[in-house]
């Protein structure tokens, strides 16, 4: 099913509750169903996936999220598609685009594909 790390301001409803994450937030896929997430909020002006779990952690401890308004997420490779539509969920739901940082190599490509298509 997948996991997704993330950092930042975010808030939605699933299953009729209010969820407020605004520290480190770890979701994982076979325990939270996307069609019952609903009513996203967030201040931040854009998502920021971040290819590999070592700078999402460099960045998470320079809090990038709250320098530059934004959601700092991670997935691992390749990624599966429960963080896939959670993160199109985000994007639509908020209006915000999707950026990444990462390398080059093949597989962080064909993975950050896969979250703009």
């Amino acid at each position: 099913m997948g996991s997704i790390v993330h950092v930042g301001d975010l808030r939605f409803r699933y299953k009729g509750g209010m969820r407020h994450h605004d520290a480190l937030s770890c979701l994982i896929g076979h325990s939270l169903q996307i069609e019952y997430v609903s009513d996203m909020e967030s201040k931040a002006k854009y998502i920021l996936l971040c290819g590999n779990q070592s700078g999402f952690i460099e960045l998470a401890k320079d809090k990038v999220d709250d320098t530059f308004s934004c959601i700092l997420v991670y997935t691992e490779e390749p990624a599966t598609y429960w963080p896939v539509d959670f993160v199109r969920k985000m994007k639509e739901e908020l209006d915000l685009p999707v950026l990444a940082v990462g390398d080059s190599s093949p597989l962080a490509v064909k993975s950050f594909s896969h979250f703009v298509a």
